[in-house]
C-alpha cells in the first residue's frame, strides 16, 4: 500500500488535514500554512471552473 502525500495546490505545503465533506461526498482539505491565500480545497472537482489553474 502506497500513501501519496496531499499537497496544497497553491503553496505546495504538506501540513494538510481533512476538513469534512462536500454535498457530493468529496473530501475537503484544509491547508495549515498561515501564509497560504487559499485555506480549503478539494482534490477532484466535478466542475473544472473551480480549479485554481482555470481561475487564473
Amino acid at each position: 500500500m502506497v500513501l501519496n502525500p496531499v499537497l496544497c495546490p497553491v503553496c505546495r505545503h504538506e501540513q494538510i488535514v481533512k476538513r469534512g465533506k462536500t454535498e457530493n461526498g468529496k473530501q475537503r482539505y484544509l491547508c495549515q500554512n498561515p501564509k497560504c491565500s487559499v485555506k480549503t480545497f478539494i482534490l477532484d472537482y466535478d466542475y473544472n471552473g473551480y480549479l485554481p489553474e482555470i481561475k487564473n
